[in-house]
Parts: C-alpha cells; sequence; structure tokens
C-alpha cells in the first residue's frame, strides 16, 4: 500500500501527522520537536552572555511532552526568562525611566559606547534605540517542517 504525503508549510504537516498511525506520528513529532529544540537552543545560545551573563534566556529552554508524546511543545518559560519575547520580537526605539527611584544605576562595563570604568554610573533615564528581533523559535518551526519529509522516511526504515 503506497502512501503520499503532500506538505504545505505547518498546517499542512499538522494535517498530515493526524492521518497517520500513532506511533508513527509519536516518532515523527518527537524528531521534530527534537529539531525544534536544537534551533532554540542555538537560537538562545546567540543572546546568553559569557561571564557577566546570567544565561536565563538559555537556563529557560523547555521541551514539554503531553497526551503519550502527541503533543510537544518547545519553548521559553517565561517565569524563568520573562525577557525571551523582547529577545525574538523587534522593539522600537524608546526611552527607559526609573520606575521605583530617581535614577536608573548600572555598572560601566565598557559595552556600547562607554568606557568601561567598571564604576557605578547613574542616570535619569537612557534611550534605547530599538531591536530588529531574532525570530529563531519562526525559525525553529520552519526548519522542523523543512525536515518533516527526511523524518517520515528515517521513521518508515525505522532509523
Amino acid at each position: 500500500m503506497a502512501t503520499s504525503i503532500r506538505i504545505t508549510g505547518l498546517d499542512g504537516v499538522v494535517v498530515e501527522i493526524g492521518r497517520l498511525p500513532a506511533e508513527f506520528s509519536r516518532r515523527v513529532l518527537g524528531e521534530m520537536s527534537d529539531v525544534s529544540y536544537e534551533q532554540f537552543r542555538q537560537g538562545a545560545g546567540r543572546h546568553t552572555p559569557g561571564v557577566n551573563g546570567t544565561g536565563k534566556l538559555y537556563k529557560s529552554l523547555f521541551k514539554k511532552v503531553e497526551n503519550s508524546g502527541m503533543r510537544i511543545t518547545v519553548g521559553h518559560d517565561g517565569d524563568i526568562a520573562p525577557h525571551a519575547i523582547f529577545v525574538l520580537r523587534p522593539t522600537r526605539p524608546h526611552a527607559i525611566k526609573p520606575r521605583y527611584a530617581k535614577r536608573l544605576s548600572w555598572i560601566d562595563n565598557g559595552r556600547g559606547d562607554s568606557i568601561g570604568s567598571g564604576k557605578r554610573v547613574f542616570s535619569r533615564g537612557v534611550w534605547h534605540p530599538g531591536y530588529r528581533g531574532d525570530p529563531y523559535d519562526e525559525n525553529a518551526t520552519q526548519e522542523a517542517v523543512r525536515q518533516f519529509a527526511a523524518i517520515c522516511d528515517r521513521a518508515i526504515k525505522g532509523t
């Protein structure tokens, strides 16, 4: 019996997986989630600072398996890294002002246009130039969809 699969983006993948036997679907979904998780890991790794950073963006990554492997979610835990959305999506230029104090305060570490004196700096506010975003979550989904046919072939062959 021949099986044909026609893929047209993520919606096409969802429809096709629904037509497949459950065990086969679990194997395909598992491998697709592995591809997505790896893309997320690489994306978060581009934004995880070295010595002076907390690494919370990277630590917030998760892969959650539900419904006996028929639903797998890959993403960031917003409780660990609430700033993840601002890494993934663009922001417009905007002013940053203190909420609970009279001044903003930070240690001058030499990033940007500062000299890097290591001294504490105080300011009534700063101008953020905006950020173009890094949609590695969308790229992760696209990569998993791109590999769907190859993943199905491997699942059929049992490799």
